[in-house]
């Protein structure tokens, strides 16, 4: 999708991963802003679908990113009992 920001034209890609040159920038961009290397992340499979980078470009170059990685959480469930300090009630409550 392209997205026009102060009169400049910028390619909004949401499958970063599928297309080596969006990948391969994005890559570049990680490395120089933040000093990652994703590279041998991917290589090694670590880079799977719960990871979704989203990105700007400018002609070939990844100039912006944000990523989400979706988590899968278990809850476990505690039972807690409050007693009500009511004089009018004494009964034991669960929460």
């Amino acid at each position: 999708m392209q997205c026009i920001i102060k009169g400049e034209a910028y390619n909004f890609i949401d499958n970063v991963m599928e297309e080596e040159i969006t990948r391969k920038s994005y890559f570049q961009l990680a490395k120089e802003i933040y000093k990652l290397k994703y590279e041998k992340w991917y290589q090694s499979g670590y880079m799977d679908n719960r990871y979704k980078p989203y990105i700007l470009m400018y002609e070939d170059t990844a100039v912006s990113s944000v990523a989400v990685c979706l988590l899968f959480f278990i809850e476990i469930y505690q039972r807690r009992y409050n007693i009500n300090a009511d004089r009018n009630n004494d009964q034991l409550h669960r929460e």
